[in-house]
C-alpha cells in the first residue's frame, strides 16, 4: 500500500479503533452495575474518557418526555441551550445527531433506546477545532447499549422492591400466626388454611417457604391435630345393626 493510500485509510482505521474501544469500555458497566445512578455515571465517564472528548451529559426522560440531567462528566457544554435543543431533536427523531459548533468543535446526541422506548439522551461535546465527531453508527450503538443497561437496572430495582414488600408481608403474617398458635386460639383447620395461603403467597413472590415443617422450625411444636373420638361398645353395637329388639320387617325377623 502506497503512503498516499495509507494516509487515506488512516482516518477510517482510527474511527474503527475508537468504535471498538468505546463499546468495549461499556462491557463491565453493563454486566456489573445494577444501580441506575451508578450505571449512568460509569457509562458516561467511560465514553468520555475513551473518546477523549471535552465532556458529556446524560439526560433522562420522564413520562411526559421532559429531559432532566442525570449524570455529567468533565466540563459542561459551553452552550447548554444548544445541547438541550440537540438532545430534544435526537429524542424526537429517534436517531443520533451531530452539530458543528460555530466557535469550533461539535455537539453530539444519541437517544437511549430499548424495545422501541426512549429512556433519555446521551450527549457528548468537544471544543477542539481539529476534533472529529464520532460516527452516527457509533453513537447509535452507544445509545442502545446504555439504554438496554438502564432498562435492566430499572427492572432489577423493581424486582428487588417487590421482593422486599413480599417478605415484609410474609413476616407480618408469620407473626400473626405465631401469636394465634401460642395463645392456642387457632384450630387445626384454620392453621391449615393459613399455611395454604402462605404457600400461595410464597410461590407468587418466589420466596422459598418450607411450610411442611413450618411449626417445627419456628415454634418447636406441631399443630394440634383434630381429636378423634373412639366409639363406645354401645355405639359400636348400634352401628353394626345387632340390636336384639329390632322387629322391623326389613331385618329378617318375624315378631312373636
Amino acid at each position: 500500500m502506497s503512503p498516499r493510500e495509507k494516509a487515506r485509510h488512516e482516518p477510517l482505521r482510527e474511527a474503527q479503533d475508537r468504535t471498538i474501544r468505546a463499546l468495549m469500555s461499556l462491557v463491565d458497566d453493563l454486566t456489573v452495575e445494577v444501580d441506575e445512578e451508578g450505571l449512568l455515571s460509569s457509562t458516561l465517564e467511560h465514553v468520555v474518557r475513551t473518546l477523549g472528548v471535552t465532556g458529556g451529559l446524560t439526560l433522562l426522560a420522564d413520562s411526559e418526555r421532559v429531559l432532566r440531567a442525570a449524570a455529567q462528566f468533565r466540563a459542561p457544554s459551553h452552550d447548554m441551550a444548544a445541547t438541550m435543543e440537540l438532545a430534544r431533536a435526537s429524542l424526537d427523531r429517534e436517531r443520533p445527531l451531530v452539530k458543528e459548533s460555530d466557535s469550533g468543535g461539535w455537539l453530539a446526541a444519541a437517544p437511549l433506546m430499548t424495545k422501541q422506548r426512549q429512556l433519555g439522551v446521551l450527549t457528548i461535546h468537544d471544543a477542539a477545532d481539529d476534533s472529529m465527531a464520532p460516527d452516527l453508527e457509533l453513537l447509535e450503538a452507544l445509545g442502545k447499549q446504555i439504554g438496554t443497561g438502564l432498562d435492566n437496572a430499572r427492572l432489577y430495582a423493581e424486582l428487588r422492591a417487590s421482593s422486599t414488600r413480599l417478605e415484609a408481608i410474609f413476616d407480618e403474617l408469620v407473626g400473626e400466626l405465631r401469636a394465634l398458635i401460642r395463645r392456642r386460639s387457632i384450630a387445626y383447620p384454620e392453621y391449615h388454611r393459613a399455611v395454604e395461603f402462605l404457600a400461595e403467597a410464597g410461590r407468587a413472590g418466589e420466596i422459598p417457604l418450607l411450610l411442611d415443617v413450618f411449626l417445627e422450625t419456628l415454634f418447636g411444636f406441631p399443630a394440634p391435630e383434630p381429636a378423634v373420638t373412639q366409639p363406645t361398645a354401645a355405639s359400636a353395637a348400634s352401628q353394626s345393626g345387632s340390636g336384639c329388639c329390632d322387629s322391623s320387617p326389613g331385618n329378617g325377623r318375624v315378631p312373636s
